[in-house]
């Protein structure tokens, strides 16, 4: 499985060769890859950023007696 931090990177990499291709070539397409890759970094971004809660297990509650519930 690829991290966050590799797959970001490759995006990136993707995304210089996208506006290479959009300064030498304008077309629609071009213009279209770029935007699409552009807007992965971002959701990509976000997602990082997001804060990772903490794993916790069900809540056992317990009676008088000393057994669960």
């Amino acid at each position: 499985m690829i991290g966050h931090e590799e797959l970001l990177h490759g995006l990136k990499q993707e995304r210089r060769w996208a506006v290479d291709d959009v300064t030498a070539d304008f077309l629609p397409e071009h213009i279209d890859r770029l935007a699409n890759l552009h807007a992965a970094i971002l959701a990509l971004e976000s997602v990082m950023a997001e804060p990772r809660q903490a794993k916790t297990g069900p809540k056992i509650e317990f009676g008088e007696d000393g057994y669960p519930k």
